[in-house]
């Protein structure tokens, strides 16, 4: 029985289970069907795309090999509130039928890994009660989880992220007004927007030296500021103006499993929010937070969250967040937007800094 998957195998499963639909693929049932291990289920059920849909989600529940934590996990990320309100109108209601049906005849009788709904930023909130008041044969999905913790720590999913662990011939030149970043296959220019200036290095490497990370990262991730700071990427640049700090991260976007941030929404969602949540306290997010504007430019998608009302420590004024960020040969280029007011995000800030970047496919 395997607790852990490869890279080699992670990186089949990727390609025949997370974004299948996007490449104009049919699920391979017939590939899903050689499945073994009751960990690949997990994996694939943690990363799932649910722009995909539930169908993929559906043959894992009734897989042979789908222990108690896989289906838990499915279950809690589906939408159970909407289900309890109106099963007639909830687009989770066969897969979450399914699971319950499964439970009440003992079809899980594994619990290898351990799941933590409590625990899981993806979970959905629902009223338990309300909910085993319906449906109280099914009260062994609110046991007390039991079995391996398989999540990787922060600092294993964080340390990939470095660019050391590229796979490929890359190099960075970062001038006065710029930052250019050459691929094999891409040439990227990140011009400084006007009326920006650079912060010096000195300056924020006090700041990262005194740097305390947030409570709850560290409970989260059973870690500590030492090791954190060990996995820590600094931004490659940051720049400010009278209204906005911006924070430009460039990481190595293979352990976050993208293929492109047009598909990957929530993908992106989940990795860069813990990752910000190293460095802020998200206080409160704009209506429909999840819904990411895209914004199209030298042929590549760049994705804009909505803004968050955030804490950073040790910093009174800067009270507002957006993120922006765009994936270019494996390359994923991540900023931070910080600002004191949030009006200040109606000053067409997103497309002007958009418009700071060339992208140029070398190939072409």
């Amino acid at each position: 029985m395997k607790f852990k998957v490869s890279e080699k195998r992670a990186a089949f499963l990727a390609h025949h289970f997370l974004n299948y639909s996007f490449e104009g693929r049919e699920l391979d049932i017939k590939t899903f069907n050689t499945i073994q291990e009751p960990i690949e289920l997990y994996y694939i059920a943690q990363n799932h795309n649910y722009d995909n849909g539930n169908d993929l989600l559906k043959h894992i529940i009734n897989h042979r090999q789908c222990d108690i934590p896989t289906a838990r996990m499915i279950f809690f990320r589906s939408d159970i509130d909407g289900f309890i309100k109106d099963k007639n109108n909830c687009e989770d209601t066969d897969l979450i039928t399914s699971i319950l049906k499964n439970f009440e005849k003992n079809f899980y009788s594994q619990e290898l890994f351990y799941y933590n709904p409590d625990q899981d930023p993806d979970s959905l909130h629902f009223d338990h009660q309300e909910f085993l008041n319906q449906y109280q044969s099914v009260d062994t999905l609110f046991s007390n989880p039991k079995g391996k913790r398989v999540e990787p720590s922060f600092n294993e999913t964080f340390h990939q992220r470095n660019l050391k662990f590229y796979q490929g011939n890359l190099t960075i030149t970062n001038e006065d007004e710029k930052l250019l970043l050459k691929t094999v296959h891409n040439e990227i220019l990140f011009q400084i927007p006007t009326g920006f200036v650079r912060v010096d290095h000195e300056r924020y490497d006090d700041f990262f030296t005194a740097w305390k990370f947030s409570e709850n990262l560290r409970k989260r991730f059973d870690t500590s500021d030492k090791a954190l700071k060990k996995v820590l990427v600094k931004p490659q640049l940051i720049v400010e103006n009278d209204d906005f700090i911006i924070a430009l991260n460039i990481f190595n976007s293979k352990p976050l499993h993208l293929t492109d941030n047009v598909t990957n929404v929530a993908t992106i969602l989940r990795n860069e929010l813990v990752y910000l949540e190293a460095f802020v306290d998200i206080i409160g997010v704009e209506d429909d937070f999840i819904k990411f504007k895209r914004i199209k430019h030298d042929n590549k998608w760049f994705v804009s969250t909505k803004g968050m009302q955030i804490k950073v420590v040790n910093i009174e004024n800067l009270q507002y967040l957006k993120l922006l960020l765009v994936e270019v040969d494996g390359i994923l280029f991540s900023l931070f937007i910080i600002t004191d007011t949030l009006d200040n995000f109606n000053k067409d800030i997103i497309p002007e800094i958009i418009y700071s970047f060339s992208i140029q496919n070398l190939q072409g």
